[in-house]
């Protein structure tokens, strides 16, 4: 289906609506529009219903009432809610054609209905807003000619003959090739006497009844036969060129001061594009290869940000005040320990010294001073750090013990 059309549903009354496609006994063109199945009144005449057409597509007739009205003798009446006045293409039954639908032809479109019943004239209006889509598909097409000369007149005559030929391609193919850009220079084998013809072609998949086989009654299927049909128009283009140019290898240029001039196809080149205008509304895909290496960069982020508070706990953990504390402790009493190996006496070899200060100033002691040794006052101290139930020595002794 080219036509989505949407409902509106309120909380009093609701509209179902359905899509079909039918074909007219009496003419060519497709009819597309909706079917309305409702439990209550008439729809709200004066709010505008959404009307999806897709680009480029081959003629879409839109009905001017979306319900069978049953009325003898209308008259249709289309305005377009323009400054410009346009004329439209509206069939007997008061369907609005659109050929070959484009993005200025987007807008509120409005039909009145006039009618007489029962000796009475009325009329009814049913306003649209019509947007055009469009499924994004592409091929762009690069050639290479060998030639004798590179000149604009025979450049021009050349491209113009190539456009001929490739003319019954196109209506076979349903699509359009268009001349995107041309550029001569020489040959590297032979520069001289030998010239290379670049020619650049844009393929569009929606040629003349390029939709022809989407005939379905849903939106989803339609849409989806609107990719595919895209994408095998690609392909059967691709191929149908390869073939063309492998049958096709010359092109013949005549004229008046030389008899005739080949152009020979040396190679064929294609490139798939998904592009569309700024003024269409574009279908998007997230590339598979973006989805697959996304997870990957997340997951590489993690893990350096859990590296990274490991470490930070770590050195904190070690180098932590109340670590730095116990470890110094421990080590000061460690080197106590080993500095002061002092046997343990009874209490009979430790007669009553008295106090310290009288054996300080002894002049008797006749203690010799050793540099670097520690001053009986820090031994004393560390001793008592060291093991509080260590006897406290005379001089005399702990000069005969060191």
């Amino acid at each position: 289906m080219d036509v989505i059309y949407f409902g509106l549903a309120t909380p009093k009354e609701m509209y179902y609506f359905l899509f079909f496609r039918r074909e007219n006994s009496q003419s060519n063109h497709q009819i597309i529009g909706p079917s309305l199945k409702t439990s209550a009144k008439t729809s709200d005449l004066s709010s505008y219903d959404l009307i999806f057409i897709h680009m480029e597509s081959s003629l879409y007739s839109l009905p001017c009432s979306p319900m069978e009205m049953g009325v003898e003798d209308p008259t249709y009446h289309w305005v377009q809610d323009r400054a410009a006045a346009k004329l439209f293409s509206v069939t007997k039954d008061g369907h609005l054609l659109f050929q070959h639908f484009q993005a200025e032809d987007s807008g509120k479109y409005s039909c009145t209905i006039s009618y007489t019943k029962r000796g009475v004239p009325l009329s009814q209006t049913f306003r649209y807003n019509i947007f055009g889509y469009h499924v994004p598909g592409g091929l762009d097409i690069v050639l290479l000619f060998h030639s004798k000369l590179c000149e604009d007149e025979w450049t021009k005559r050349f491209l113009q003959n190539l456009q001929e030929m490739l003319r019954p391609l196109e209506f076979e193919q349903h699509c359009k090739l268009q001349l995107t850009g041309t550029s001569c220079f020489p040959s590297l084998s032979d520069p001289s006497n030998e010239f290379i013809i670049q020619v650049q072609l844009k393929v569009s998949p929606f040629g003349p009844h390029w939709d022809q086989h989407c005939r379905s009654n849903s939106i989803e299927s339609i849409t989806d036969c609107y990719r595919k049909t895209v994408q095998h128009n690609l392909g059967q283009v691709q191929l149908a060129l390869t073939t063309f140019f492998k049958e096709h290898k010359f092109v013949h240029v005549t004229g008046v001061d030389i008899p005739s001039i080949h152009f020979t196809n040396e190679f064929v080149g294609f490139l798939k594009t998904e592009e569309c205008d700024a003024v269409v509304a574009v279908m998007h895909k997230v590339p598979v290869l973006l989805l697959i290496l996304l997870p990957v960069i997340l997951g590489i982020n993690v893990l350096f940000l859990l590296c990274c508070c490991y470490w930070c706990y770590k050195d904190y953990h070690v180098s932590s005040p109340r670590a730095s504390k116990k470890t110094g402790k421990t080590t000061r009493m460690e080197r106590v320990t080993m500095f002061l190996r002092i046997p343990r006496k009874g209490p009979q070899a430790v007669p009553d010294a008295g106090p310290a200060s009288d054996t300080s100033a002894s002049p008797g002691a006749g203690d010799e001073y050793t540099p670097g040794a520690p001053s009986l006052a820090t031994t004393l101290n560390s001793a008592a750090v060291a093991d509080e139930t260590t006897p406290m020595l005379k001089v005399k002794d702990r000069k005969h013990d060191f």
